[in-house]
């Protein structure tokens, strides 16, 4: 039931700016990658209101929010979030993660055991992001911060989506996401993505790195991205905090589309 009471609480979230919103954009798509949690369901919904300048690309200022959604039937994940942006390359904002996971038998070692991998997960944040383009190139950095949170502090727990296992009592947790692109033509595009996550408690980290091409012909938007993974708790390494890295492939196909506003609806009518 707390899964369905946070999907709820994300549409509510959103819903709160479409009268006032442009028009909502929506994708939904499966992702798959060679690593915890292979195979999985995506879905977003995300929209911009422009609040000024919106004929100058560095001045303009907007607000922009979205839920994202994840879910691989045992494990699931809801990410409502806000961002404020003062000028189109600088924005500040806040937002919530939960991951419910309905399962023990995750493929990490000592899962029921020493470490809690079944329950909710909680993780509110601040963030931040820093993004340019120029020309055919486009920068994006998105910074976030808060604190790790599980229900059940009975023993460590773990967290799916970064692949780190935070303390009983939880933890100051941070992540960096940072994306450089080129776009070859308006279907085609290329670059490096690269995601970093602290637990800050223990000073243990996992890391992203993917080199990736992207196609999008019309609505539909296909991913490949080929790099490496490194998290200690997939580890073989002597010591707690050192990380294991191994090649990493990530596949997602997803469908692009975009709901009207009610007002816009109206006038069609008329």
């Amino acid at each position: 039931m707390q899964i369905f009471r946070l999907l709820i609480f994300s549409y509510a979230f959103l819903n709160s700016f479409l009268l006032i919103a442009d028009p909502v954009h929506y994708d939904i798509g499966a992702i798959y990658k060679n690593r915890t949690l292979t195979l999985g369901l995506t879905g977003n919904l995300n929209h911009n209101n422009a609040l000024w300048g919106v004929d100058n690309l560095l001045l303009k200022g907007s607000l922009e929010s979205s839920v994202n959604i994840f879910t691989a039937g045992v494990v699931n994940t809801v990410e409502p979030s806000l961002q404020f942006f003062p000028v189109s390359v600088f924005g500040l904002g806040f937002g919530g993660y939960w991951n419910q996971s309905f399962t023990n038998s995750l493929d990490i070692k000592a899962c029921g055991e020493s470490i809690q991998c079944k329950g909710l997960v909680q993780w509110l944040y601040v963030n931040a992001t820093v993004q340019a383009k120029i020309q055919r190139f486009m920068f994006r950095t998105l910074f976030k911060h808060g604190r790790l949170t599980q229900r059940d502090t009975s023993k460590p727990f773990f967290e799916s989506s970064t692949v780190l296992v935070a303390p009983k009592e939880g933890s100051l947790f941070q992540s960096l996401n940072a994306v450089a692109a080129y776009e070859i033509d308006p279907m085609w595009q290329t670059g490096l993505y690269y995601l970093e996550a602290r637990v800050l408690a223990d000073h243990s980290r996992s890391e992203m790195g993917l080199l990736f091409v992207k196609y999008s012909p019309g609505q539909w938007e296909y991913f490949l991205g080929l790099g490496y993974f490194g998290s200690p708790v997939l580890k073989k390494a002597r010591h707690e905090k050192d990380r294991e890295l191994g090649p990493l492939a990530l596949v997602t196909v997803s469908y692009k589309g975009v709901f009207c506003k009610m007002k816009e609806r109206e006038s069609e009518k008329m």
